[in-house]
């Protein structure tokens, strides 16, 4: 686990490196998004990393406050109540975070020896404590290699270059050496894009030197394989984000699976906990009442996003969904939320993915849903009581544009779900029953009649009222509509 997170724009990254080299000098350890790696594409890897971090230092700047990336990473560090904030130069720093402290480094001159940096470190002091005596000061390529998914994600990306870029991958061997793995990886994979421009093999076994250098290459990168894309043996642990593949794998955040290996939907694992389920703050609707305590007695996986398009089309294509083809409404298809799908369509999906992955999948349950909503807070909102956090978390009538919006554009709540709020209403398990006869122990209310299914969240159509963590709505199993999706859950 780092101790610091520092999460800024590509244009700040020697500032960026300069304040890495300030903080490693207290003796703290610092991952400075992934630094080596080349462009923004590892989002999955560094949202763990900041759900580990005891401080996220953020650096705002005219080029980070209009970063997507910068700012879901700074509404994670927030709502962790991990975030300081760093003012690089006059850039008016968006809300919630220009509401809370913000250090100034507008007259830092750029060198990790500058005093105006005290007041950061001071801040990371007290917060966390004083830092481990460093031996050294650490340099870049020593710093990417404390944190033991670098070599995993770093293989990652150079796999996803082309051969036009081989140059790229000399240029760093030229300026770094055989300094650690990331030296091995890069000859390795320059001797893929060899062989992918059909370059004859002797000339990639002169560059590796012998078979013995190759096995050994192989070796490194079925081991990383192994930890990043492993059979299902190990406890997944809170926070965790993975994806459930063919053959009983599992696939952690930051793995790339085998080709033409097929996996489902992302999940985060959710924790037990006990919660107020209702209306808490006194206005809702009368079916929000009574609010009541329910304990999730056992952690979830819930669906990091909803269950998009893309992935309903590959059941289809697969000959799964009852071959139903879900109207997008000329909004286009991809990774928007599925819509236009009955309760008893979710059914066939979740059945289908079911039996290409070997688990259980389900609904949520109308209290899980809420639990997972709510996120550890007790406001109307996972962002708060403010009507105006809704920005930073949700697409509704507000600012929807009157249509669905890919998933994940907007921040996540405390527990790493996207969406909750917002851009579609999600069917969930439950049938709609009156508080005070619901279950009290997370489990979804049910009979065995027929009955009206409830669904939660509201959508890019909604009011902020109807988007409160504690609306609920309902309708007959086989109602669809242009703003109305699901979500996944799995029992672990």
């Amino acid at each position: 686990m780092s101790d610091v997170f520092i999460s800024y724009k590509r244009e700040e990254r020697g500032q960026a490196e300069e304040i890495a080299k300030a903080i490693a000098s207290r003796g703290y350890d610092t991952w400075w998004d992934v630094e080596l790696l080349p462009g923004d594409k590892f989002a999955d890897e560094i949202e763990a990393v900041v759900r580990k971090a005891k401080v996220a230092i953020v650096l705002w700047s005219k080029a980070s406050v209009k970063s997507g990336f910068v700012r879901a990473e700074a509404s994670l560090a927030l709502k962790r109540g991990i975030l300081i904030s760093a003012r690089l130069d006059d850039a008016s720093v968006p809300l919630p975070f220009g509401e809370h402290h913000i250090l100034d480094l507008r007259n830092w001159n750029g060198s990790s020896e500058d005093s105006i940096l005290k007041p950061l470190l001071d801040a990371i002091e007290k917060r966390i404590g004083k830092g481990q005596s460093p031996a050294e000061p650490a340099d870049r390529v020593d710093i990417v290699l404390k944190q033991p998914e670098a070599e995993a994600v770093y293989w990652r990306s150079i796999c996803e270059k082309t051969p036009q870029e081989i140059k790229e991958y000399e240029a760093y061997l030229g300026k770094y050496g055989d300094d650690g793995i990331i030296f091995d990886l890069d000859r390795l994979r320059i001797e893929q894009l060899q062989s992918e421009s059909n370059k004859p093999w002797p000339k990639i076994l002169k560059v590796v030197g012998n078979a013995t250098a190759i096995a050994g290459l192989l070796a490194i990168v079925l081991q990383i394989a192994d930890r990043f894309f492993p059979v299902d043996k190990q406890e997944l642990t809170v926070g965790t984000v993975f994806q459930d593949c063919e053959g009983g794998r599992v696939a952690m955040a930051g793995a790339s699976p085998a080709p033409d290996t097929f996996c489902g939907p992302k999940m985060v694992v959710v924790p037990p906990g006990s919660f107020l389920m209702g209306d808490l703050s006194g206005d809702g609707d009368s079916d929000e009442k009574p609010f009541h305590g329910v304990t999730i007695g056992a952690k979830f996986a819930a669906g990091k996003l909803e269950v998009t398009f893309a992935e309903w089309d590959a059941c289809i294509a697969a000959g799964g969904c009852s071959s139903y083809y879900p109207d997008d409404e000329g909004w286009g298809r991809g990774r928007r939320p599925v819509i236009n799908v009955f309760w008893d369509d979710i059914q066939s999906y979740v059945q289908w993915l079911s039996g290409k992955t070997g688990k259980n999948y389900r609904l949520l349950s109308e209290s899980e849903w809420e639990y997972a909503a709510r996120a550890g807070m007790g406001t109307k909102w996972s962002c708060g009581n403010k009507e105006g956090c809704l920005e930073s978390v949700a697409w509704y009538a507000g600012n929807g544009g009157e249509k669905t919006h890919p998933v994940g554009e907007k921040g996540a709540n405390g527990f790493g779900l996207y969406d909750m709020h917002g851009n579609v209403w999600e069917w969930v398990e439950d049938c709609k029953m009156k508080y005070g006869s619901t279950p009290a122990d997370g489990s979804a209310a049910t009979i065995p009649d027929a009955c009206n299914r409830v669904y939660r969240g509201s959508s890019w159509y909604g009011d902020s009222r109807v988007l409160r963590a504690a609306n609920r709505h309902e309708n007959a199993p086989d109602f669809r509509n242009f703003n109305l999706g699901f979500r996944l859950a799995r029992t672990l």
